[in-house]
């Protein structure tokens, strides 16, 4: 199963930079909860109150359901992503299928051997699944 993890940022090494360069690394780079640019003073402020909470990581991106200040984001399961394939049905019967990036080298498969003139019909249906489930399809041609 695929994970989300949301980035964190560590309070004490956020406040271990020295102070001629904290200025220097966070004007223009931190907003408050309303989107407003907060000065690197701000930033600072904010981050000592982290500490004195004793929180030591604070999230990056937003909100993240089950954050932890002590260890950050729990993660998330994500859904594999689908993708889109070819299901090629064959002359003789039975099918395989491609990814679609795949298919002109499937469909020049089945053109060998062809002689001009020939007339042939190629059956095709889309179909979307993971990776995972096209590597676990049986093995058949083309696949």
């Amino acid at each position: 199963m695929t994970f989300l993890r949301h980035s964190g940022i560590s309070v004490e090494g956020v406040l271990a930079i020295p102070l001629s360069d904290f200025e220097r690394q966070f004007e223009g780079v931190v907003r408050d909860d309303n989107g407003r640019l907060m000065t690197p003073a701000e930033v600072r402020r904010h981050f000592e109150e982290a500490k004195a909470q004793g929180h030591r990581i604070l999230p990056m991106n937003g909100k993240c359901e089950g954050w932890d200040y002590h260890t950050g984001c729990p993660g998330h399961p994500m859904e594999p992503e689908k993708l889109r394939y070819l299901k090629i049905a064959l002359h003789g019967g039975g099918s395989y299928v491609q990814p679609l990036s795949q298919v002109h080298q499937a469909i020049d498969g089945e053109l060998d051997g062809l002689q001009v003139g020939d007339k042939i019909t190629l059956d095709f249906e889309l179909i979307e699944m993971t990776e995972d489930e096209y590597e676990n399809l049986a093995e058949f041609a083309g696949h």
